[in-house]
């Protein structure tokens, strides 16, 4: 019992969460329909966050926790959606001269995200 019940607030969160900070087209009809059959979660795209935006990201989740404003995050989560988004991964060499490319792994603050 105290499994089904976890199960279905997972599948409301992670409907909720998807919807509210990645806006991404998860709705809470699926997450009802996921309840209901018992079915497993459908499959997600995985979101790298690389060395460069590391400190943007966690600074967005610091403004998260300490100001309650989840607008810096919501564009950080995006913007690694997005370069997430354009990595194949068909080729490494290619995938780690894209990546180089975007400088993804620098970590001085002279560097930006780029793609």
């Amino acid at each position: 019992m105290k499994k089904n019940a976890a199960f279905r607030n997972f599948a409301f969160f992670e409907s909720y969460f998807s919807n509210y900070i990645e806006g991404t087209e998860f709705e809470i009809e699926d997450a009802r329909q996921i309840i209901e059959t018992g079915q497993p979660m459908p499959a997600r795209n995985e979101v790298i966050i690389p060395t460069v935006f590391r400190d943007d990201y966690l600074n967005s989740l610091r403004r998260l926790t300490r100001k309650g404003d989840p607008a810096v995050l919501i564009r950080a989560i995006s913007r690694v959606r997005q370069f997430s988004a354009n990595i194949t991964g068909a080729d490494f060499d290619a995938t780690r001269n894209y990546l180089e490319a975007c400088n993804a792994f620098k970590e001085s603050e002279e560097y930006i995200l780029r793609f």
